[in-house]
Formats: C-alpha cells, sequence, structure tokens
C-alpha cells in the first residue's frame, strides 16, 4: 500500500472508502468529508450518546457487511473479530449474495454522483478483497482514507460501550485495534491510502490535516469557505478521550504501540509486528492441532449424538486419529451446553482437570477461561477435518437409517425440511421442498450411526441442498451446530443459506419468503418512524407557557379505541399528582374516538395542569404516535398510557417519587401492572396475573423483553437515542429499551402496583400471528445483534 503524498491530484469520481477501527474518529472524518463537498450517501444511523453528531454510514453499507460478518462468524465485537477470514471466504455462498448487492449498490450510487463521493463504514477494513473485486468489475477507482487513534483510546471507548453487550475486554480491543490495521495494510496494497490522525484535530495542525484531506479527496483548489465550515465541525468537547486513559489496565503492549507510532509518523505498517499483540500468556483462541490418541468426553449430550460428530468435523485431529481410554490418551472435553448448567451440575472440577475443553461459543470459552479451564474455540469456519466426508456411505445411511442417497435428492429438489412444518403442510408437501417430519424420531442406536447420520447431513450440505431446521433441539441452538456442516463452495451454489433454524408451524408461503429474505442478503428496514402533521383540536391553556410549571405528563396514543378511551382517560384524572400534563394524539381513528376526548376535556380538562388533543392528518403507526405526543409534552418525564389500560390514582406520583432520586443515566422507572384477560385469547388465560414483576436489568433483555411500555420516561432520554422507531407489531417499546441500553442508560422499579394492562381480542399483542412473531424477532435482532430469542414467543 503506498502512501499518498498531500499533492497529488486525485482523478475525477473516485470512491474514497473510510475505513480505520471503530472509535478512532472515523465518523468525524466523514462528516469533514460530507462539509468539503465529498458525496456521502445516505441514509445514515440516527445520532445517540456515543455519536452526538450521527454515525454518518451508509444503513445499506453497514447492514450488507455486518451481516456477511454474522455469517461468516467473524462478528468484529466478538473475539471471533480478531481472527483472520475463513479460508476461501470469497467463494462462499454468503459472500457471493452480498457481493451481487453491494456491485448493485455502488453501480446505482455511481451515477448519482457527480464529484468524488465516500463510503464509511470500518467493518470495510476486514472485507476490502470482496471490495477490490467489485470496484475492479465496474471499473471503479478505489482510495482509502485510514483513521488512526491512539490505541489506549480506543481500548478505553470499547471497553465502556460494549462492555456491558459484547463482553468487551482490554484485551479483545487492543487485538482488534491490531487487526483492523493490519487488514487494512495487507489488503490494502497498491491502493493509494491517506492516514489521519483523530488527536490531530484538536490540536493547531488540525488545518494542515484537513488540507491534506481535501487535496487527496477533490480535484482543483480547495474551497475556502467549505474549508472554514469544515474546521468548524470540529468540537473538542465531543472528544470520547476527555478522561484519562494513561492508567489503562492491562497498558498497551509494545508491538501495538510500535505499530501506532509508525502509522502515524506516515509510516507504512512494521511487517515484524506482532500478531493481534496479545499476552504471551494468554493461550490462543483456537487450536492449531489436536492429538492423535484421544479419551473424549462429552457434557451437554450424549456421545451418540450426530451433534458431537458435527462438532468434531471442525476440530484439527490429525487423519490417524484414535479415541479410546488406554494410557498416553489425551483427556478431551467437548462442551456443549452454557457454563451456567454445567456449574449447577457441580461440573467445574472436572472440567478444569482436562488437558483440552473444546466449546462451540466464544462466550462459553472466555466463561470457561475465567474458571480456570483450558478452554478452546471450535471455529465453525475452520476447515474441516475430514471426519464426516471420509465416513459416508450411503449405503450404510440406507440400510441403517433408512435415509435416501444426497445425490437423488439434490437433483430433484432444492430445500430439505427437517422436522415438522405442520400437520396441514406437511401433508401438502411438494417439490421443490422435501420434508423429513419424523427426522427427530430416528433411531440413532450407537456411536456409528450418529456419525452415519452426521454425515449423511453434511453430504446433503456438501451438495447444496437447502436444508431447513424445524423445531430445533437445545442442544442445536447451542453453538448453532449446523454451522459445522461442510458448506458448498462456488457460484453454482450461490442461492445456497447456513441452515436456518425455524419454529413450527410454518406455511409453505412463508418459508419461501424466509429463504428469499435471507437470500437477499437479510435487508434490514430502517424503521424510521413517519412524522405525520398534528393539528390541535383542544388545548388548555390557549398557549403552553401560561401552564404552571409540570414535573410528568401522561401521554395517550389513540387509534380507533373510542369504546375504551374514557377508562383510561378517567384513570388520569384521577392522579393524586397535581399539576399533571394530558398528552393525547389521535393517529387517524375512523371512530368517534376523538369526539369521546374532546368532550371529555371540556368536562374535565381544566382540571390538569395542562391538557392538549392532538390528531395525525394521517395513520402513522404507534411509534409516530408516541413522538408526537412526547414532543408536544413540557414536562421532563412522561408516562407512556394506551388507550385501553389504566393507571392507579398514586401512579404518577409514585414513579415521579422514585424518578426524582434516580442517577441522570436513569431513563426508564417501570412500576408493577397487573394483567387482566378475556377469555379466548392466544397465549393468556382469563382473570387476572401479575406481569412479570421483575426490575430492569439489561441480561434480562436477551431473551424477551420484560419491561411493559407503561413506565415513566425521561424525555431526554427518548431524544437522546432518537425517539421511537417504527417497529411493525408493537415492539416499538422493546426496541426503545435496547437502544436505551446500548447508549448506557437503564430503568428502575417502582415496587407498586400501579397500572392494569388489559388484553382483549381487539389488542395489538392478541393479533400478532407465529409468522409475524418471526418477522419481528428477525427484525429485532438485526437491529440488536446481542438479543437470543427463546424458541417460541411468549
Amino acid at each position: 500500500m503506498t502512501t499518498q503524498p498531500a499533492s497529488t491530484l486525485v482523478p475525477a469520481q473516485p470512491l474514497i472508502l473510510l475505513v480505520g477501527m471503530h472509535r478512532s474518529g472515523t465518523s468525524l472524518a466523514a462528516s469533514l468529508l460530507q462539509t468539503l463537498g465529498v458525496g456521502l450517501p445516505g441514509p445514515w444511523p440516527l445520532a445517540d450518546i456515543h455519536n452526538p453528531e450521527g454515525y454518518y454510514e451508509q444503513l445499506a453499507i453497514r447492514d450488507l457487511q455486518e451481516q456477511l460478518l454474522l455469517e461468516l462468524h467473524r462478528m468484529w465485537p466478538t473475539a471471533a473479530g480478531t481472527l483472520p477470514l475463513p479460508e476461501h471466504w470469497l467463494d462462499t455462498p454468503s459472500v457471493l449474495r452480498a457481493e451481487r448487492r453491494l456491485e448493485g449498490m455502488l453501480r446505482q450510487e455511481s451515477c448519482r454522483q457527480p464529484a468524488p463521493w465516500a463510503i464509511k463504514d470500518p467493518r470495510t477494513s476486514l472485507l476490502l478483497p470482496l471490495w477490490r473485486r467489485v470496484a475492479d468489475r465496474l471499473g471503479m477507482e478505489l482510495r482509502l482514507v485510514q483513521a488512526l487513534r491512539e490505541p489506549a483510546a480506543v481500548v478505553q471507548s470499547l471497553v465502556q460501550r460494549d462492555g456491558p453487550l459484547a463482553g468487551m475486554t482490554p484485551l479483545r480491543a487492543q487485538q482488534l485495534w491490531w487487526h483492523h490495521h493490519h487488514r487494512i495494510h495487507v489488503d490494502g496494497q497498491g491502493l493509494d491510502c491517506l492516514t489521519i490522525r483523530y488527536e490531530e484535530w484538536f490540536t493547531p495542525r488540525a488545518g494542515d490535516q484537513l488540507q491534506a484531506l481535501a487535496t487527496f479527496c477533490l480535484p482543483g483548489e480547495a474551497d475556502p469557505t467549505r474549508h472554514g465550515a469544515a474546521l468548524g465541525r470540529i468540537r473538542p468537547e465531543l472528544r470520547h478521550d476527555q478522561s484519562a486513559y494513561q492508567d489503562l489496565q492491562p497498558p498497551i503492549p509494545e508491538p501495538i504501540q510500535r505499530v501506532y507510532e509508525r502509522l502515524a509518523s506516515g509510516e507504512a505498517f512494521p511487517t515484524a509486528s506482532t500478531p493481534s499483540g496479545s499476552d504471551p500468556a494468554e493461550p490462543p483462541l483456537r487450536l492449531a492441532s489436536m492429538p492423535e490418541h484421544c479419551c473424549l468426553a462429552v457434557v451437554g449430550a450424549q456421545a451418540g449424538h450426530w451433534v458431537v460428530h458435527a462438532w468434531l468435523n471442525r476440530c484439527p485431529f490429525p487423519p490417524a486419529v484414535r479415541f479410546g481410554v488406554e494410557p498416553g490418551a489425551v483427556r478431551l472435553t467437548l462442551h456443549l451446553q452454557p457454563l451456567a448448567l454445567s456449574r449447577a451440575q457441580g461440573r467445574l472440577a472436572e472440567l478444569r482437570a482436562q488437558a483440552i475443553v473444546l466449546d462451540p461459543t466464544l462466550n462459553g470459552v472466555e466463561q470457561l477461561r475465567a474458571e480456570g479451564v483450558k478452554a478452546f474455540w471450535i471455529d465453525p469456519q475452520a476447515p474441516s477435518s475430514g471426519w464426516l466426508e471420509s465416513y459416508f456411505s450411503a449405503d450404510r445411511c440406507a440400510q441403517r437409517l433408512g435415509l435416501p442417497h444426497p445425490d437423488g435428492l439434490a437433483r430433484e429438489g432444492q430445500v430439505l425440511c427437517l422436522g415438522s412444518l405442520g400437520a396441514e403442510e406437511d401433508r401438502q408437501l411438494g417439490p421443490p421442498v422435501w420434508g423429513l417430519p419424523g427426522f427427530d424420531r430416528l433411531l440413532v442406536a450407537d456411536v456409528d450411526e450418529a456419525r452415519l447420520l452426521a454425515s449423511w447431513l453434511n453430504r446433503c450440505n456438501r451438495l447444496g441442498l437447502q436444508l431447513v431446521r424445524l423445531g430445533s433441539t437445545a442442544v442445536e441452538r447451542h453453538g448453532r451446530v449446523w454451522s459445522a456442516l461442510d458448506q458448498p463452495l462456488g457460484p453454482s451454489h450461490s442461492a445456497w443459506l447456513p441452515t436456518p433454524m425455524l419454529e413450527p408451524p410454518l406455511e409453505r408461503a412463508e418459508l419461501e419468503e424466509e429463504l428469499a429474505w435471507r437470500r437477499a442478503g437479510c435487508p434490514q428496514d430502517p424503521c424510521i418512524a413517519p412524522t405525520p402533521e398534528a393539528s390541535i383540536l383542544w388545548q388548555w391553556p390557549a398557549a403552553a407557557a401560561a401552564a404552571p410549571t409540570i414535573e410528568a405528563a401522561v401521554c395517550i396514543s389513540l387509534y380507533n379505541y373510542g369504546q375504551r378511551i374514557e377508562t383510561a382517560l378517567e384513570s388520569v384524572r384521577h392522579q393524586t399528582l397535581r399539576p399533571l400534563e394530558l398528552i393525547v394524539v389521535d393517529d387517524g381513528s375512523e371512530d368517534d374516538g376523538v369526539e369521546r376526548v374532546r368532550a371529555w376535556l371540556e368536562r374535565h380538562g381544566r382540571e390538569l395542569g395542562r391538557a392538549v388533543l392532538l390528531a395525525h392528518g394521517r395513520n402513522g403507526g404507534l411509534a409516530a404516535t408516541r413522538n408526537t405526543a412526547f414532543a408536544a409534552a413540557t414536562a421532563p418525564w412522561c408516562l407512556v398510557l394506551d388507550a385501553d389500560n389504566a393507571l392507579e390514582p398514586e401512579a404518577l406520583r409514585l414513579c415521579l417519587g422514585v424518578a426524582r432520586s434516580c442517577p441522570a443515566s436513569t431513563a426508564v422507572v417501570h412500576p408493577l401492572i397487573e394483567l387482566r384477560g378475556e377469555e379466548g385469547i392466544n397465549g393468556h388465560q382469563g382473570g387476572s396475573a401479575l406481569l412479570e414483576g421483575i426490575a430492569w436489568q439489561a441480561a434480562a433483555f436477551v431473551e424477551r423483553n420484560t419491561i411493559d411500555a407503561m413506565a415513566l420516561i425521561r424525555r431526554q432520554s427518548w431524544q437522546q437515542v432518537g425517539g421511537y422507531a417504527h417497529i411493525p407489531g408493537g415492539w416499538e417499546d422493546f426496541d426503545l429499551w435496547c437502544r436505551f441500553v446500548e447508549a448506557g442508560l437503564h430503568g428502575v422499579i417502582c415496587p407498586q402496583r400501579l397500572a392494569i394492562y388489559h388484553r382483549h381480542r381487539d389488542s395489538m399483542i392478541a393479533n400478532i400471528s407465529q409468522a409475524r412473531f418471526r418477522m419481528l424477532k428477525r427484525l429485532m435482532q438485526q437491529r440488536h445483534h446481542w438479543l437470543q430469542f427463546l424458541p417460541q414467543p411468549t
């Protein structure tokens, strides 16, 4: 890779890739490029506490690259993100699909850009060979702008932001810093590259660096007006490293510091630098080779289960490996269950005594090592050991398991469902879909048959037959064992997908839609809530400035609940807190709800400190309605109340009392809520019960939402994360909680039953189908990769 002199002009309309490590000032650099006149296509993610000025990452590009790294098992915040991409990764079906999408995006966008343009995404640092292949095919010139920042500051920022959810540690952050810059050096060879230092922006030399950036990216003389405007965007108060990081533990290793100093001085990446800069005492994440003679134990599954052999297919065993208990055999354990379960079973001492413990999950490896276990990761993208392919026999699979030759299935069909779609759908199976509804009832008598079954599944995968697992077991879900099977390679299998694990019942049309969505690269809905115009239908006092100082508001969203709204309004009227604010927003109702609210306000609205009735000119959805209500409120705290629910008289006073004593990082105060439901509603018995009743904990959200929408929310926190997003199906509140967690905010419980949630036949949650639940869960997991939903909706 050559370093571009600042005086050299670039050709017209190059594509500038803004790369570097996360938290290294790539967003600041992108904002400067845009101000200088470089095109920066959007839409972009919303700003948040970590990037108050915005991220400037094109959402479609970011989502494509994040999904690709996920499918390659190299998600950057995880320990696997520190490893090189798998062997032959450019030829895998996942990459070939992503390549087609990326080529289409770049081809379309390049036609819109009359001048040099840029794409900013730190993930590009890890995927440069893909970009170069697409650019070569399009005849597009690529240039790199590498954002560089002091590694200690990056480590501090990453641990602070990603520690709670991604388990980021100082050591992993150091390794990620090294890996990102090393990949830019290796994969960017031959491309012109300009390195810019984050720290330089906050010194008197900022103007010189800005001039070098403008000269590198734009032809001709720099525009003095744009140059001045760009300098004005550099705001020292937004620096991420305001606190000292000199005492960071562990300290930055000398090889990493040497890399930084060389890059900062304009020199090349040192070729003799120690890979990943890790502590020599830290064992490697995965083993390079395994012993030839092993004594194998399995925790979390029976030795006769096919999943054991699937994972052995990814272990680096020598060809002559043998298993037995004879003297000299190395004690080896496959750990295929969560550590919490092993701890509860009293297995830790046993695991510590093993020479090698293999686990398919990175979190499992890190937790086991913290317990003193010699644990290593089974990388699902590691080269196959041949354990399955060498054992496959079509004749024995037919004779002992009753399974047909995979060649015949691959010739006549494209999809093989393992498990039942549902009784009705199973009866209607037809080409190109094969089905084994009784997959879970296969009688596997011994270890030999378990290995045969695994080898049969592996051969199906290698042939490009699309496997779909329905109703997966816990041991299959732990570590996603289906990814341990061999993948087909080459363009002829570009439609093949890593085995989806779906929950039945599933209609044929739903299955086809799911597969098409995944083959399209899992495009993400940006979930941007619309902002329909709102007109004031009733307000007291006439001017908001005339209202008394109010600490809390009740925000009600109304849509076709005219028969139920008055109960909610009466519960507001009987609140013991005074003064209070009431904001009602109608979202284009087609019933008489607006008239009922207006009549109620005429009778009782003046009893409150402030009351407003707003109406959207068109239906905008729940998120838009809540955002309108929060924007219209003047109180610093807003309690969300749906039109079919109700509050106890003390709700606002007691929740606000808790809020007053909370730290500034508290975004939510949530009370205990009573659930009252009608008979015959899907998923609920009649009568009443207490909803959840547990306090806010970020870890509890990993599998499901535990906090209802009826909660007191700090309006400043709502603004900070960009308001409610449009999540179809009533999951807007769950998404907001997740974004609070990601912004370092939290909630606290008000330990009193203060609200009533009515579940009835007309409610949104009662009418969500299984297909909609599936869509909601996959949408939420795209937006928040740390979510891991339970197999069935609750």
